[in-house]
């Protein structure tokens, strides 16, 4: 193997280095021109030039690209220094290193890290950014209110010491819910809605490493292999200029999926009860995480477990019986872990007997709930009879190696949560495909490589190989715009619900009010402080310090106010069967309080669900009458002859 002197190695980081160092300075304080008037600014700056020798009247300030200079010139003489009076420095970099060849370079963990972080870094930088929704109208951030409270919004009454499952009915998974009421608890304020923002950026983040991390495990380390995949996340899951709105599109929701699918790659030589007990762990992580994803993951992991225990040996059923024995073993061992911790931190039971309230949702889902007429397309229906086809074949293996397991529990996962694209699919819910979908992109490619290494060009396999690469490589060329300078490389991921990102004190409008760690416009802010305080000003008087009010701002409004619903729902949208509906409307007729109040505004013109509200009022109207509007609310008043 050739060799070399580290100080070439060394060398080489430096200039590297001083790259990235110029670049990234070069972002940060990039090189800005204005128009001057000699007449009316003859001298110009801190120094006071004269004006009049700017002949095009535009003065250039390329002070960051100074700075930049001046310490890359630091940098230099401070590596030239140490040359110079540390002899022992410059003998040990005159060392020969072997240099290994590029294929090994590329399949380095070294050089996977590097590349990860490469990509990643533009969206690392983007964390401390503002999310900004100076631009958006009532309508728009009524919708994102109940996107907000339908998933996390029960946080702030567990930190609070509401009961789970009787107060507190979470919908999208226990695992964040518990995370941010912890937090909150902690903390002893409500966690805000920019910080929920930025947790979203944090999981796009810690998602798309893994995903690359197992894409290029997969394909034995085969960097470009792993390209279609991961444009295909990317499309969804990455921007360093806008932030992705609803948590139900962001990589939170399968997360379950996510980690199962990362820890089974290390069971490849796990004994039986490691294998059982890791199994059932993880089946309920991910049911915790988010029920519908978690049930996929269940399904999967259960047919990892049985098609890898043939590999111990013996009598197939009883390996399999000591597999479900560890299974339920690990199963409960995380469920129990879990309720110690809701009751340690948060002073909550959660027992089985909650497991009926929580996994409702999934079911109504599966029976038709939330159903859209949208068309399903070739696209969603190719890739889910390409992952059929890469599950059968990989079960009717003659020797069901780790491969085959593996790809065949992936498949199966993306089989069974497939049933919720099937009941809304939307395009933009095919992004927690994606992920599972990439394996199977991957092993089409490598088969393609062992049959042209196999000089097997004309068979007929080899075409089964190329026609699916050419629809898949059609589907994911959109994902980029592609420039000759990778610096002006840009994702395309227009598909996506979201908000641009923006530096602190430069929102999009001049007039942009930053309130809960994000950007709104005047008129909205100004809304929600008026009716926060009004609030305020009558829970004073209330009940635990709350009061009964119904609104679809209703992530925001309790955020800023302080003050907690006392029902269980401020958005009646919650209520997601009768059985939840007149479980709200009793509760505030049976309530202590003499006064409620509603959203004054016309919800059905700010929202499609807006005539829940209507119907909210004319359930209660019995037992309150609208007496004014007061502060951005209706006041309803106890009928006095039903006190």
């Amino acid at each position: 193997m050739p060799k070399i002197q580290l100080r070439f190695l060394v060398s080489l980081g430096i200039v590297i280095f001083i790259l990235l160092f110029a670049i990234m300075f070069a972002r940060f304080s990039p090189v800005t021109f204005f128009r001057v008037d000699p007449e009316q600014t003859p001298f110009i700056g801190n120094n006071q030039v004269n004006g009049y020798a700017m002949h095009t009247n535009i003065v250039t300030n390329a002070s960051g690209r100074f700075r930049t200079h001046k310490i890359i010139l630091v940098i230099l003489a401070t590596f030239v220094l140490v040359a110079g009076f540390f002899k022992g420095i410059r003998s040990y970099l005159s060392q020969e290193v072997v240099i290994p060849s590029f294929s090994k370079l590329f399949r380095s963990n070294v050089f996977f890290m590097i590349g990860a972080l490469l990509i990643l870094f533009p969206i690392i930088l983007a964390v401390r950014n503002i999310p900004d929704f100076s631009e958006k109208d009532d309508a728009h951030m009524a919708v994102a209110n109940m996107h907000y409270s339908f998933i996390i919004g029960h946080a702030d009454k567990l930190s609070q010491g509401d009961k789970l499952f009787e107060e507190v009915s979470p919908k999208y998974g226990m695992l964040i819910t518990v995370l941010i009421a912890g937090l909150e608890k902690v903390k002893g304020h409500f966690l805000s809605l920019g910080n929920t923002m930025k947790m979203v950026q944090i999981s796009e983040i810690v998602f798309l490493f893994f995903a690359m991390y197992l894409y290029w495990r997969w394909s034995n380390r085969r960097i470009l292999l792993c390209v279609i995949p991961t444009l295909f996340l990317i499309k969804w899951f990455y921007s360093s200029s806008n932030i992705i709105i609803p948590m139900n599109h962001s990589p939170i929701r399968t997360a379950g999926l996510t980690f199962a699918i990362f820890v089974l790659f290390w069971l490849r030589n796990a004994r039986l009860w490691q294998l059982g007990t890791a199994g059932g762990c993880l089946m309920t992580i991910a049911l915790l995480n988010n029920v519908e994803s978690g049930l996929a993951c269940s399904v999967g992991v259960s047919a990892f477990i049985f098609l890898r225990s043939r590999k111990y040996g013996g009598n197939i059923f009883q390996n399999l019986f000591k597999l479900v024995l560890f299974a339920i073993f690990g199963f409960l061992l995380v469920w129990l872990v879990f309720s110690l911790v809701c009751f340690v931190v948060l002073g909550v039971h959660f027992g089985i007997g909650g497991l009926s309230e929580y996994l409702i949702l999934p079911f109504h889902g599966a029976s038709g709930f939330w159903a859209t007429p949208d068309p399903m397309g070739w696209w969603p229906i190719f890739m889910f009879l390409h992952v059929s086809f890469g599950v059968v074949y990989s079960a009717f293996s003659k020797r069901i190696s780790f491969k085959e397991a593996y790809l065949c529990s992936i498949g199966v996962m993306f089989s069974v949560w497939f049933v919720y694209f099937i009941n809304r699919p939307e395009p933009t819910y095919l992004c927690s495909f994606y992920f599972l979908y990439g394996f199977f992109v991957i092993d089409l490619q490598l088969r393609l490589i062992r049959s042209i290494r196999a000089i097997q060009i004309f068979r007929f396999d080899v075409l089964f190989f190329v026609l699916p690469l050419v629809l898949i490589y059609s589907q994911v060329a959109d994902a980029m715009n592609w420039a000759i300078n990778p610096l002006d490389w840009r994702v395309n991921n227009f598909v996506r619900w979201q908000v641009p990102l923006v530096k602190k004190g430069f929102p999009l409008t001049v007039d942009a009010v930053h309130i809960e760690g994000v950007y709104l416009s005047q008129g909205y802010a100004h809304s929600l402080v008026t009716r926060s305080e009004f609030l305020k000003n009558k829970s004073v008087k209330q009940i635990n310090n709350r009061s009964i009010y119904f609104t679809v701002d209703s992530y925001l409004i309790p955020h800023i106010s302080g003050i907690l619903p006392w029902q269980e729902f401020a958005d009646p949208f919650e209520a997601i069967s009768k059985k939840y509906y007149d479980r709200l409307i009793e509760s505030v007729i049976k309530s202590p309080f003499d006064e409620i109040y509603f959203d004054a505004r016309d919800e059905k013109k700010l929202i499609w669900y807006g005539g829940m509200f209507q119907m909210v009022r004319r359930d209660l109207s019995k037992d309150f009458e609208k007496v004014r509007v007061e502060s951005g609310w209706e006041i309803w008043r106890r009928i006095p002859h039903l006190n």
